[in-house]
């Protein structure tokens, strides 16, 4: 069977740097797409709870590790998931995929992910989610994205 890759839409204008000026989406259907290694800002406020991003894993790779580190700039507490969905589950729009890492610290601190794909994950590709979420609070954040 032939995996079937769909690349993730693209947003409306906000301000989030992270997506280049977009906001980067509020539901996992909306992710935003980035390509690391990426370093860039977010912000969220009580209008925009979450921000997805998504990063492609092409059909064929022999691996696949992504790293996050998400950080308050104040002390305020966006906690972050990472998520893992094959083209399979994409085709059958099957949600964000597997949870396949979450942190959860204080206000103030930084929260910090990291996943290897199966090497059947790997080669099916599919897309990683990045889920930042508020916890308590609202404000500005820096998140790093090294695969």
């Amino acid at each position: 069977m032939t995996a079937l890759f769909v690349p993730a839409p693209a947003q409306a204008a906000s301000s989030d740097a992270c997506a280049s000026g977009f906001d980067a989406g509020n539901s996992w259907e909306f992710a935003w797409t980035i390509v690391p290694p990426r370093n860039c800002t977010g912000q969220m406020d009580g209008n925009d709870g979450a921000d997805w991003y998504a990063v492609n894993v092409p059909p064929g790779s022999l691996s696949a590790r992504l790293d996050v580190n998400v950080c308050p700039t104040s002390s305020w507490d966006p906690d972050v998931r990472l998520y893992f969905a094959t083209s399979t589950q994409l085709l059958l729009v099957q949600g964000p995929g597997t949870l396949k890492a979450s942190s959860v610290n204080g206000s103030g601190q930084c929260d910090r992910v990291s996943a290897t794909l199966s090497t059947t994950d790997a080669a099916q590709g599919g897309r990683w989610y990045i889920h930042v979420y508020v916890f308590s609070g609202a404000g500005a954040y820096s998140m790093a994205v090294v695969s």
